[in-house]
């Protein structure tokens, strides 16, 4: 749930900086399944792999419980 996902990150940025190159590359390869640039748009998309997005979720909630 949208909640869970909140919960989940809320702490994002802290990790991020502790994380160094290697391992944010890492992270956003576990995270991220394509990024597509719309050149005439001038946009740009972002598809999410939303099993490791919902392996973190469950993750975060098993350490707060």
């Amino acid at each position: 749930s949208r909640e869970e996902a909140e919960a989940a990150f809320a702490d994002f940025d802290t990790l991020w900086q502790n994380l160094i190159p290697r391992e944010q590359a890492r992270l956003l390869n576990l995270l991220i399944s394509t990024v597509e640039y719309d050149a005439h748009a001038q946009s740009v998309s972002v598809t999410f792999r939303p099993t490791s997005i919902r392996a973190m979720i469950d993750r975060r909630l098993e350490e707060a419980a």
